[in-house]
């Protein structure tokens, strides 16, 4: 489920507990209130990392998202998601060679995070996906990729073939 404030939910113990360990920045924690003490770790991480956390009756949770959450949601930006080539080799600049892997039209989100579960397990470096005709990145994503979404970076391009032209000029040392 994706929400219009650039963020998307995270639901269930597993997945809400991988992105806590990827370091990824979340927005907000939702707790449905009758599991406080089930969730000790989640709060305390929420505490010391500045998370802001809420206790929610289970209508709250439900309206969001009704299956499988467990009592807990998280939501995480959006925009920490997405990363341009540019950023990209910026913050892998020491790893080399790169592994890329460049998908067109996949618009199922749990084929899409099956591939990223996939990807992870074959230390793909990062996947490349297009602006459009592509889905995005989702709750569904998040569960289906069983957490190999925080480790992997997902390049979002506007044009495909001029992004892979830029990584054929990356690729052969010349930089743009």
């Amino acid at each position: 489920m994706s929400l219009k404030n650039n963020a998307v939910v995270i639901y269930g113990i597993n997945p809400v507990l991988e992105a806590i360990q990827s370091k990824i920045p979340f927005k907000e924690i939702w707790i449905e209130s009758s599991k406080k003490d089930k969730y000790q770790q989640i709060i305390k991480h929420s505490k010391e990392n500045n998370i802001p956390l809420f206790f929610k009756d289970l209508i709250e949770i439900v309206k969001l998202q009704k299956d499988h959450h467990q009592g807990i949601l998280a939501f995480v930006r959006i925009k920490d998601i997405y990363h341009s080539i540019e950023d990209f080799y910026r913050q892998n600049q020491s790893v080399a060679p790169h592994i890329f892997v460049i998908l067109d039209s996949i618009k199922d989100p749990r084929n899409l995070g099956a591939i990223l579960r996939n990807c992870d397990h074959f230390a793909v470096t990062a996947v490349i996906i297009p602006k459009h005709q592509s889905a995005p990145i989702s709750s569904i994503v998040y569960k289906t990729s069983s957490g190999a979404l925080h480790y992997i970076p997902i390049i979002q391009l506007t044009n495909l073939v001029q992004g892979i032209k830029l990584l054929k000029k990356k690729i052969s040392g010349s930089m743009v």
